[in-house]
Parts: structure tokens; sequence; C-alpha cells
């Protein structure tokens, strides 16, 4: 009885285990594709957000072109 017991506890164990880490694998692969495609989702941030690591740049260009980007840390218009 105790070793059926413990049996079933390790397959729960087990189990619980490979879900997890499927869910980690997951996640991350969202991550990776969201920051691959972060500056062509969000160009015009005037109407959205920037990706992470990303900031909303604004200027000029021209005497009325007013054009805003998400750029990174550095990056210049």
């Amino acid at each position: 009885m105790k070793l059926q017991l413990i049996f079933t506890c390790v397959a729960i164990f087990v189990l619980v285990k490979a879900e997890s880490e499927l869910q980690a694998e997951e996640i991350k692969e969202f991550e990776e594709e969201t920051a691959r495609d972060c500056v062509h989702l969000y160009d015009d941030c005037i109407r959205s957000v920037c990706c992470e690591d990303y900031r909303c740049k604004c200027g000029y260009f021209g005497w009325f072109h007013y054009e805003c980007y998400c750029l990174q840390q550095g990056e210049r218009l």
C-alpha cells in the first residue's frame, strides 16, 4: 500500500513538473517573438506603447512632417 502511494506521488510530481516546464517554454517563445517584432509593431508610438527596453521618440522631418518611433536606448531618429 505504501509503495503504491509513493509511486502515485512520484507520477503526480513528474506530470506537474513537465507541465510547468512546457508553460515556461511557451512563455519564453512568446517573449522572444514579441521582442523580435517589437519595432515593427509599434512604429507609431503616438497611439500605442513601446515595447520593453524601447522609448518613444518624436521629431519633425521637414517643416510639417512630425513622426514618432519606438527606439532603443541610444538610437537616434
